[in-house]
């Protein structure tokens, strides 16, 4: 796989969007095993390559097509059959709900086609048009600048620094945050569920897994009983178990395998 960065961002789009690139993949390699990071994106494949997806057991192919691509709980594959050009928006993970007005947990586990959410949209064929990718970044932009709805940008900015706390402190509490934050338990649930796509507690499960996939990528080992009880797990069963249902493998199989992952794991 080839990436592409956008050089920049339009001043508007930077509070809310992570980076935009263009990913290249060839026929021939090894499936790509992406995990849950607790970002929304979209992903536009303009190029005529066909995507296999694996997810949750169902394989699927895709065509070029403009898609949003919801919270994702476990981990997913895919492969291609034929050269594929993939521009992808990545949302910080409280954002995506201001360009959407709608509650992101509508499209948790779900792949959306583009033109069912945005219906006068023709981003696709512009991007198919552009000569350049440094046009297609500056089409992608301008679009999502026009959809940009900053009125609701109150709750997710708190929801941002919900976010920010739990990456700072694995172990904290959902009751923890909303006391820092001057909010009931179930408001944050709430507002997680309407920005983010699901509740704190999930997002925190993932954040504990790519903790760890982080440290057996890194080092090809882990005491797992001492990072379980230092990373909010219960007991060292309960962190295999979470490992397991997200990325779809064991502790040891991960680090044995060190398979290709995306996004990198960070």
């Amino acid at each position: 796989m080839r990436i592409c960065l956008a050089d920049g961002l339009h001043p508007a789009l930077r509070p809310f969007v992570a980076r935009i690139y263009i990913l290249e993949g060839r026929p021939g390699r090894s499936p790509l095993r992406v995990l849950p990071d607790g970002r929304t994106q979209i992903l536009i494949n303009f190029a005529a390559g066909r995507v296999s997806c694996n997810e949750f057991g169902r394989r699927h192919e895709a065509d070029a097509r403009a898609t949003l691509i919801g919270l994702r709980s476990r981990y997913s594959s895919f492969s291609c059959s034929s050269p594929v050009r993939i521009l992808a928006v990545e949302f910080f993970e409280h954002a995506a709900f201001l360009f959407f007005r709608a509650p992101m947990a509508e499209f948790t586990n779900r792949s959306v086609p583009l033109d069912e959410l945005w219906r006068d949209t023709r981003l696709l064929e512009k991007i198919q048009d552009a000569a350049q990718d440094r046009e297609r970044f500056a089409v992608v932009q301008e679009e999502l600048v026009a959809r940009l709805d900053a009125r609701a940008g109150h709750s997710c900015a708190l929801v941002d620094r919900a976010v920010r706390a739990f990456e700072d402190n694995l172990d904290t509490t959902v009751e923890d945050l909303a006391y820092r934050l001057g909010l009931h338990t179930r408001t944050l649930q709430r507002m997680f569920r309407n920005c983010v796509g699901m509740s704190p507690i999930s997002y925190g499960r993932i954040l504990r897994v790519r903790k760890a996939c982080r440290v057996l990528a890194r080092t090809g080992d882990l005491n797992r009983l001492d990072f379980a009880l230092s990373n909010g797990f219960y007991d060292q069963a309960h962190f295999n178990r979470d490992f397991r249902d997200i990325v779809g493998l064991s502790p040891s199989d991960f680090a044995r395998d060190r398979m290709i992952l995306w996004p990198q794991v960070r």
